[in-house]
C-alpha cells in the first residue's frame, strides 16, 4: 500500500505520516479501499453522480447545468481522496476574482458536497466532506458565499403595456409564419402564474373546463418533480386567455398542448424582443412573480393564491409576493 501527500514542511509531513500508518495498522481494509480509489478525481465522481441521476431521478437543467460546468475547473482534476479545503478555498477565490456572485459559488460547494456525500455512501468511495464543510466556513467567515438575494422585480405598466404591443403587433405582423404567440403567452404566464416550462407542457386532456381545474404535470420540487402533479385552479383571466390560444388561426385541432413550443424557443423570443424594447433584468420568471402579486392585490388569502400557483407553503410562496405596487394593465382581445 502506497499513498502520496505533499507538504511545505518536514516536520509536518512525517507527523501526517505517523498518524496514516497507525490508522493503517488499526483498519487495514479501509486502507485497502483508499489504495483501490487512489486515482479518483472530483471530475470522476461527479460524472458518476450524474450518470447515476440520470437513470433514477434526473436533474433539473440548472442544477445539471451547474454540475457539469464544474467539471471545466482545475479542482475537478484533483485528486478526490486528498482534496483539501485550501485547495476549495483557492477555487472559491478565483470565481470570485472572476466576477462570479457570491450565491452562484456557494451552489459551487452545495453541489460538490452532495457529489462526495453520494461517492461515500452509494459507491464506497472513501472521500472526506468535511473537507468542504471547512471550506464552505473559512468562505462564509470571509464573505466570499453568501446566501442569493430575494429578487422583487415586477414589470411596471409602462413596460408591460410596451412589452404586450410588441408582442401582439408582430404576431399579427406574421400571420402566414407564426411563431409562438408571445403576447398571449405573457398574460398566460401572469394569470397562471406558472413557470416557462410548465406552460409548455400543460395538456389540453388535462383541463377540466367544468370544475375549473387544470392538472399540472412534474411540478417543480425540492424532492423531485417525477409524478409531482397537482391540480390548478383556472382563474376567470386565464381561462380568456386559454380561450384566445384555442382560437388563433391555423391552430391544429388536434394538438394536445395549450403551446406547442419548446420553452428554450419562447426564452429566446423573450430576451431578444426584450432587448429591442431596451427593457433591463426584467425575467420571463418574473411573471410568476407579477402574477402572484396580483392575486394578493385583488384581495384573495394566501389559501386561495396557493390553489392557483400551487406553493406548498407562505414561507415559499412570500418570495412571489411583492405588493409594491398595484397593477393596472390587463389582457385585451380585439384581434
Amino acid at each position: 500500500y502506497s499513498e502520496t501527500k505533499t507538504f511545505t514542511k518536514k516536520a509536518t509531513a512525517k507527523a501526517w505520516a505517523a498518524e496514516r500508518e497507525e490508522q493503517i495498522r488499526r483498519d487495514p481494509a479501509a486502507a485497502k479501499t483508499r489504495a483501490e480509489h487512489q486515482g479518483v478525481t472530483v471530475a470522476t465522481l461527479i460524472e458518476h453522480y450524474l450518470k447515476a441521476r440520470e437513470t433514477v431521478a434526473p436533474l433539473g437543467r440548472s442544477k445539471g447545468a451547474h454540475l457539469r460546468m464544474l467539471l471545466g475547473f482545475d479542482l475537478a482534476r484533483c485528486a478526490a481522496l486528498t482534496l483539501t479545503a485550501q485547495q476549495v478555498v483557492e477555487h472559491i477565490q478565483g470565481r470570485r476574482a472572476g466576477g462570479t456572485g457570491g450565491a452562484t459559488v456557494a451552489n459551487d460547494l452545495i453541489w460538490r458536497r452532495v457529489v462526495f456525500r453520494y461517492a461515500r455512501t452509494a459507491l464506497g468511495v472513501p472521500v472526506d466532506p468535511h473537507v468542504l464543510d471547512d471550506a464552505s466556513e473559512i468562505c462564509r467567515a470571509e464573505r466570499m458565499i453568501t446566501r442569493p438575494q430575494r429578487r422583487k422585480r415586477r414589470p411596471t405598466d409602462d413596460e408591460l403595456t410596451r412589452i404586450a404591443e410588441r408582442f401582439r403587433s408582430l404576431r399579427l405582423r406574421s400571420r402566414r409564419n407564426p411563431g409562438p404567440p408571445m403576447d398571449l403567452i405573457l398574460w398566460a404566464a401572469i394569470y397562471s402564474c406558472r413557470r416557462l416550462d410548465e406552460l409548455c407542457r400543460m395538456r389540453l386532456s388535462d383541463f377540466d373546463r367544468e370544475h375549473r381545474t387544470w392538472m399540472i404535470r412534474d411540478l417543480k420540487h425540492p424532492d423531485g418533480s417525477a409524478g409531482n402533479d397537482r391540480e390548478m385552479l383556472v382563474t376567470d383571466r386565464f381561462l380568456a386567455v386559454v380561450d384566445a390560444i384555442l382560437a388563433l388561426p391555423g391552430r391544429d385541432p388536434d394538438e394536445d398542448r395549450l403551446l406547442p413550443y419548446n420553452s428554450k424557443t419562447v426564452g429566446t423570443y423573450w430576451q431578444r424582443q426584450l432587448k429591442v424594447l431596451g427593457v433591463v433584468d426584467l425575467h420571463f420568471h418574473d411573471l410568476r412573480r407579477e402574477g402572484c402579486s396580483r392575486l394578493a392585490e385583488a384581495g384573495m388569502t394566501i389559501p386561495e393564491i396557493q390553489r392557483v400557483s400551487l406553493h406548498d407553503s407562505w414561507s415559499s410562496l412570500q418570495i412571489y409576493v411583492n405588493m409594491g405596487k398595484k397593477s393596472r394593465v390587463e389582457m385585451t382581445i380585439n384581434d
